[in-house]
Parts: structure tokens; sequence; C-alpha cells
């Protein structure tokens, strides 16, 4: 069990507002290199975003820094929103203060939005990010583009991405993975709106 996942299920016995579904586990659960979310709207992906992201930057070994691409600057704006209510909810909101578009912590690891719109940008290798995670991957136009620039930075840098879309979209995904040349990634999905509310 991650971190990250105990946080969540040790939170949701004391805490009835926070809840934990098998879906959600089983992500943070998942270390795998590649990994990604194929769901419907408003399931709660971007929170677990910010979970994992803060979980790794407070506990994490170096180069545990997560660097969030968002379609826009609201979509930022709330992945660090969420990010600042797990700090707090973790007991480590003094130990995180925010300068502009990133959140620093004291263990000197970093939660950073950036616009997706410079794929070279994503590129992990001597920029020390630990994630990239991409959040609503079907608005990204060039999404091949942005995922092969991934693929050829050769680190060691895991990658979290998010598809809102039905069951059909997996063909797509597939493609746009293959292209860019990630042949191996772990899928979870599709997340339904059922599975949010607890009739999984």
């Amino acid at each position: 069990m991650s971190l990250a996942s105990r946080h969540l299920r040790e939170l949701s016995c004391t805490r009835p507002e926070i809840l934990s579904r098998s879906y959600q586990t089983k992500w943070l659960d998942d270390r795998a290199a590649v990994k990604v979310m194929l769901k419907n709207r408003q399931v709660g992906a971007t929170w677990l975003l910010a979970l994992d992201a803060v979980t790794a930057a407070m506990s994490g070994p170096r180069s545990s820094s997560t660097l969030y691409l968002a379609t826009s600057r609201d979509q930022g704006r709330q992945f660090l929103e969420y990010c600042h209510w797990w700090a707090r909810q973790l007991g480590h909101d003094s130990n995180a203060l925010q300068r502009g578009d990133r959140l620093e912590f004291i263990s000197e690891q970093c939660i950073e939005i950036a616009a997706p719109t410079n794929a070279a940008y994503c590129r992990p290798a001597g920029r020390g990010w630990g994630t990239i995670a991409i959040d609503e991957a079907h608005d990204i136009p060039d999404l091949t583009s942005l995922l092969r620039s991934f693929c050829l930075s050769q680190s060691d840098a895991t990658l979290s991405m998010t598809v809102t879309g039905s069951s059909e979209s997996r063909n797509t995904i597939d493609i746009a993975m293959r292209d860019a040349g990630l042949l191996e990634y772990s899928f979870h999905g599709p997340v339904t709106s059922s599975d949010a509310m607890g009739r999984e």
C-alpha cells in the first residue's frame, strides 16, 4: 500500500467528507512508470493527483517534485488549491509556501503548474521532476508531441495522465501512446460517476 493510499484510507475513517473508493486506492497504489485514467467528469481525479503530489513532496526522496500540466489557468489554480487542502489535512500546511505557480515545501521539493503548450518543458531531464501529471489530456491539441517529448527525455520521472471520455476512448488513448513510443502503460477505468458515488 502506498503512503498516499494509506493517508486516504486513514482520513476516510475519521472524516466522513473524505471518501475512499476502490478506484482511488488502486490508482494511488499503482507505482507504474506510466499510468492513465479514463474517466467521466467530476470523479475526483484532480483531487487524487494532488494527494499523490503532496505525499511525494513531503515524504519522497530527492527528485520527488511534480510538474502539473494544466489546460487552463483556472484548472491549474484549482489543482494548487487541492494541494494546499491536502497539505492541511496531512499536517504540512506550515511547511508549504506558494510562490506564483509553485508550491514549495520545506523538504526542498515543489509542485509546479504549467501550460502544455511548450512540449520541451515536459522533459524531466535536468529539471528534477519526479512526476509529470497531465490532467484532462483530451483537451491538449497535440498530445502525441507532448507524450513523445516525455518519452525521449530518458529520465526516471513517472507520468500520470487523466482522460475524460467513454469506454470507446480507449482506442484513441492506445493510438496516442503508441505513436509517442509509450508502448507499456497501466490503464485504469473507465471510472464512472457511479464509481465516484460508491455504486461500484
